[in-house]
């Protein structure tokens, strides 16, 4: 399910065999570049996907990443994810969590 312009949520997600659900963050970039979000505004109890679309041809890359990660380990992803004047998380930051979505059947 899609919230189009929720505040901070972009999808909810549910897996009926666990029975829980997840709201989910998607951050997104046509090619390889720095994603624009800052450490500040990560939401606590979010999934954070991050979609590298690539060129025609090229398949799309994700990387899926669990918020309390995110939240209480800045430095994985970094100095620019909390850098006050431009922050982001570079692609090459994320390489560890590609195709990560087995965080949504654990």
């Amino acid at each position: 399910m899609t919230f189009g312009n929720a505040k901070s949520i972009d999808l909810l997600a549910y897996t009926p065999e666990t029975e829980k659900s997840f709201t989910v963050q998607v951050k997104s970039v046509r090619k390889r570049n720095a994603f624009p979000i800052t450490h500040a505004k990560v939401q606590a109890k979010q999934v954070y996907v991050f979609v590298i679309l690539n060129k025609p041809g090229v398949a799309v890359q994700y990387f899926v990443v669990p918020c309390p990660i995110l939240a209480s380990e800045p430095e994985l992803f970094t100095k620019w994810f909390i850098d006050p004047k431009f922050p982001g998380i570079p692609g090459a930051a994320l390489e560890s969590f590609a195709d990560g979505w087995k965080i949504f059947s654990d």
